[in-house]
């Protein structure tokens, strides 16, 4: 009879503890990718991005990528939010008062795929995977067409708030330093004011006259300085703005547009949450835009009433301004692009 020769034991036994090392390492696996494990979403999270990293590494390799992207379609809800997520941008979009939108600032190469989040304030939410084409587009915009958010392909239901990758909201510090004078300007600009809509114009007003033209800084140690000195910046006034309402109680949020000129046209303004929904402000130029009744109007207003901004800028921008403003400001609004700047706390 024939014998198995077998293998030594030192082999045998180093078979059994790779097996054993492997097997702990797929539970471990298992257990931190589980769906229904806290921190699932986090490593998935992290591994997308590594892979994404190690496509763009090697379509440089190939020199075939990364370039600028942007996606056309139509979401089928007018005034919808879309943003992808892990966008290197931080740029999100709105769709006019048709369902359209154009989605600028994402990388495309070959492989790249895409994660949209398509939601409107208060409503459900919606998450759409699609692929990059094979090939670079001509113009550098793909047309996605129509997202029929019915589709079993498309997850519905999701809860922006717990997603990870969102990039269109950037988080700022407060200057407490300076929170007593924040407070002490606030007070004496709203004193005797009872009403919400009162105190914000009277801070939009106050801020509009820091707008100076001789102030050529970019950058400033804090908002008082800002207020103070002045600037001829609207990122910088912007920031005032919202650092007084953080001061008076209030929740606002700095705004960031652009239009799809090149080189952009841009835009920074603030909004204030008053009663759960964002209301508009321009302290550059001192401007607050309003609906047929009389409500101050959101972002999402003016993307899809362009009118409501071309009257309000006819009737009340400053006269030395108001064409140039008329010639640059209406693209600005009306092509969705934006991204937000938010205190942290």
């Amino acid at each position: 009879m024939i014998k198995k020769a077998g293998l030594p034991k030192s082999v045998t036994f180093s078979r059994h503890r790779a097996q054993h090392f492997f097997s702990a390492l797929a539970l471990l696996c298992l257990a931190l990718l589980f769906p229904g494990a806290p921190w699932s979403p986090f490593i998935i999270h992290h591994l997308d991005r590594l892979k994404a990293r190690a496509g763009m590494t090697l379509a440089k390799w190939r020199g075939c990528g990364p370039a600028s992207l942007s996606l056309r379609g139509r979401a089928g809800i007018p005034g919808a939010k879309i943003e992808a997520l892990n966008s290197s941008s931080g740029w999100a979009t709105l769709s006019d008062a048709r369902g359209e939108f154009l989605l600028p600032g994402l990388l495309w190469y070959p492989g790249a795929s895409y994660e949209l989040l398509i939601h409107t304030d208060g409503g459900e939410a919606a998450l759409v995977k699609l692929d990059a084409p094979r090939d670079f587009p001509e113009g550098g915009i793909v047309d996605v067409g129509g997202l029929d958010l019915s589709q079993s392909s498309i997850q519905r239901g999701v809860e922006p708030g717990e997603l990870y990758g969102i990039t269109s909201v950037s988080y700022i510090d407060y200057d407490a330093e300076n929170a007593g004078y924040y407070r002490e300007v606030f007070e004496r600009l709203t004193e005797g004011l009872a009403g919400d809509e009162e105190k914000l114009e009277a801070v939009n007003t106050f801020v509009a006259t820091k707008l100076n033209y001789d102030e050529t800084a970019f950058t400033y140690d804090s908002p008082r300085e800002i207020m103070e000195k002045g600037s001829r910046y609207c990122g910088n006034l912007s920031l005032a703005m919202a650092t007084l309402l953080r001061a008076g109680g209030y929740k606002s949020r700095v705004l960031d547009l652009s239009d799809a000129a090149a080189p952009p046209n841009t835009h920074v303004l603030v909004e204030v949450n008053l009663g759960g929904a964002w209301r508009l402000y321009d302290p550059t130029f001192g401007l607050i835009f309003r609906n047929e009744d009389g409500t101050v109007c959101t972002y999402r207003d003016l993307r899809l009433k362009p009118r409501l901004l071309t009257g309000a800028l006819a009737r009340t921008a400053p006269r030395e301004s108001r064409r140039r403003l008329l010639s640059r400001l209406p693209g600005i609004y009306e092509s969705g692009f934006h991204h937000f700047y938010q205190f942290r706390r």
